[in-house]
């Protein structure tokens, strides 16, 4: 059972909004603000409340026909689909919320053992022709390992290569940090020999792109998503557990909505 302290009480509720022609049962759950744990616990205070108003004598004739009406058919609005449904909502934004926080502290835990890494002189250095393999599968035109493969060994390889993280440039930060994370930035055409690119040939680079251009809608972001997005990364680049604490927070804000998938990518990484 949650301890949070409600807002309002189920009778101070009912008292305050009996009037009210328009009242309705759902904004009554939404003010308790309850948690999907309380349920039986609020349900049973809905009954008693609700059981004590009809038997006194002095409480105000149209509170006790509110209170008859909630109670009609042994409190069957407690089950009608819509009250049954907010409670499922409630509990799987809870159990998604719960979820995500789990998987992403094993995340941040592993970015604060590479930064630790980075810094640390004595760390273990990386054998050259030592290689990853990921199982992602995904094969180009020539090559013997699949994408993800490469891009982590090359992560790696930098990584331990270096004797502190300032000794990189931007650059070498840039593969470290999404080849770690497993993402392979293909907006970044650079011939560079610090890019993702030149981990690949040329035609299995356009492969790639062709495959992932091809296959997906590449809609420019919502103004407000490309904001909030911007906002995580600039605070990522001093402090990685606030970034991670603000990208939780956003995906609480856009939960169930088509917004929430940008922040759960963030969140995970």
């Amino acid at each position: 059972m949650s301890h949070n302290v409600r807002p309002l009480t189920v009778e101070q509720y009912l008292r305050r909004n009996y009037l009210d022609e328009s009242f309705d049962f759902m904004e009554l759950l939404k003010v308790l603000q309850p948690d999907p744990d309380d349920r039986a616990v609020i349900e049973q205070e809905i009954k008693d409340t609700v059981n004590d108003i009809i038997n006194d004598p002095a409480s105000q004739t149209a509170l006790q026909q509110l209170g008859s009406t909630i109670a009609v058919g042994d409190f069957r609005i407690l089950r009608s689909y819509p009250i049954m449904n907010y409670w499922n909502m409630l509990t799987l934004r809870k159990l998604s919320l719960q979820n995500a926080m789990e998987q992403n502290i094993n995340t941040l835990n592993e970015a604060q053992s590479v930064d630790r890494r980075y810094n640390n002189r004595s760390s273990t250095r990386y054998s050259e022709g030592e290689e990853v393999h990921e199982i992602d599968g995904i094969m180009l035109i020539g090559m013997r390992r699949s994408i993800g493969s490469v891009i982590k060994t090359e992560a790696i390889r930098l990584s331990n290569s270096a004797r502190t993280y300032d000794d990189l440039d931007n650059d070498q930060k840039n593969i470290i940090f999404l080849g770690l994370n497993s993402m392979c930035d293909l907006s970044n055409n650079s011939d560079s020999r610090e890019s993702q690119k030149s981990l690949f040939t040329e035609n299995a680079w356009n492969e790639l792109k062709n495959r992932v251009y091809v296959s997906r809608d590449m809609s420019p972001l919502p103004r407000y998503i490309e904001r909030d997005l911007l906002r995580i990364k600039e605070v990522a680049m001093n402090d990685l557990k606030r970034a991670y604490q603000i990208s939780l927070s956003l995906q609480r804000e856009y939960a169930f909505t088509p917004d929430e998938a940008y922040f759960q990518v963030y969140s995970h990484m």
